[in-house]
């Protein structure tokens, strides 16, 4: 069952929770696509949709490192201007 809670990443939380409870494996086939278009909401989701990610890994005990690179790039850009010159060093080793 979908958590409705979830208004950007509601299939995100699914696969997570199903992938925690079963095994689950890759197989070669498509079975469904996505189109997108400008006005998606895959596209419009923006901050709140990011929000809602990061609070798919802090759920489900996932780290920073759980999410995309891009993600991962996001949030350091966005908080860098308040943490110490080193540290973000540091964290940028991290995300090659």
């Amino acid at each position: 069952m979908l958590d409705i809670a979830f208004n950007f990443a509601m299939d995100r939380e699914f696969f997570v929770r199903i992938g925690r409870e079963f095994k689950v494996q890759r197989i070669p086939q498509v079975l469904a696509c996505m189109r997108v278009y400008p006005r998606t909401k895959t596209k419009l989701s923006g901050e709140e949709g990011r929000k809602e990610r990061l609070l798919i890994c802090r759920k489900y005990g996932g780290s920073f490192f759980f999410l995309s690179a891009l993600h991962r790039r996001y949030y350091i850009n966005k908080i860098k201007t308040s943490i110490p010159e080193k540290l973000i060093h540091i964290a940028k080793r991290f995300l090659s």
